[in-house]
């Protein structure tokens, strides 16, 4: 998993933390992966399931060039419930379960 890279000066809210799958080091889609991390109680969302130039609305307005890095990144990204207000114990118990989740699905 590769987690979202801060960048210098940015100030970052943290509401959601994200991360991309690798799909050639994991066998399972990002949908799956969502669905048994759920199955341990982790709630984890996919926030940006489709590319902004892929966007009913963008579309209608012009013909977008086509995107491949977006496009990748909207497939395989997925939002941790990692915030400030969270205990320790909470982040290691999300901790465990994604890595949990990702020995069994690792190639």
């Amino acid at each position: 998993m590769k987690p979202q890279k801060v960048t210098p000066g940015a100030n970052p809210s943290y509401s959601y933390f994200s991360v991309a799958i690798n799909p050639e080091s994991i066998k399972c889609s990002r949908d799956d992966f969502v669905k048994v991390l759920q199955a341990e109680n982790i709630e984890c969302g996919i926030h940006y399931p489709t590319p902004l130039t892929k966007q009913p609305a963008i579309e209608a307005m012009m013909k977008p060039e086509p995107c491949p890095v977006s496009e990748e990144v909207s497939r395989n990204i997925l939002s941790l419930p990692i915030h400030p207000h969270l205990t320790d114990e909470e982040v290691n118990w999300i901790i465990e379960a994604v890595e949990k989740v990702t020995s069994h699905y690792h190639k």
